[in-house]
């Protein structure tokens, strides 16, 4: 088993620490936004301790659909180049910033 030295030294200045991870929290996926019960948990959260910050991951993922093509609908895929015909739309996303925005 190896040993590790190490000093501190206590004459140093110091700096004050951020505490800016204190004003946010983790939310798993952007699409959880969209759900009811998780906008009334955040809602709730939000009025209790007043958090500023929310994270979350997969804004841009496949269940969000931001970027879908005919192949993806079973009603469109037996079309000739249906996976070459493609949608970009961000409807989704702006629910879930609206959501978001009504926790204020």
């Amino acid at each position: 088993m190896k040993k590790f030295a190490f000093s501190v030294d206590v004459h140093r200045e110091t700096k004050p620490t951020s505490r800016a991870w204190q004003m946010g929290i983790g939310n798993d996926h952007a699409f959880q936004v969209m759900r009811t019960d998780v906008c009334s948990h955040l809602k709730r959260a939000h009025d209790e301790i007043g958090f500023r910050y929310v994270r979350f991951h997969g804004i841009f993922n496949d269940d969000m659909r931001i970027l879908q093509s005919f192949a993806d609908l079973k009603a469109f895929s037996v079309l000739p180049d249906a996976e070459k015909v493609t949608e970009r739309n961000f409807r989704r996303a702006a629910v879930v910033y609206d959501n978001l925005l009504a926790l204020a």
